[in-house]
């Protein structure tokens, strides 16, 4: 029997604590779609496990775009979720 590789969905993936989760995921061998408002082909080394979304997932029509591209790439579903909190 054949194992699917696992497929993480990774919001806030542009920078900090998201950017090196996405990272730490490819290292480790799992497909990845990122996620984030500004993300760009220039923030990760270039690599056939990862699928980048930009949009604010808020929108549906951002995280319709990440549900297709998941179910393109995908086997199980993970989901780190990293989003930042302002207080004022």
């Amino acid at each position: 029997m054949q194992t699917k590789l696992k497929t993480m969905i990774v919001t806030g993936a542009a920078k900090g604590i998201g950017a090196g989760v996405t990272n730490a995921f490819i290292e480790r061998g799992y497909n990845v779609v990122a996620n984030s408002l500004n993300i760009t082909v220039s923030t990760f080394a270039a690599t056939d496990r990862l699928a980048m979304v930009r949009g604010d997932i808020g929108d549906p029509s951002t995280a319709r775009e990440i549900a297709y591209v998941y179910s393109v790439n995908g086997s199980s579903f993970h989901l780190h979720h990293h989003s930042s909190a302002r207080l004022p």
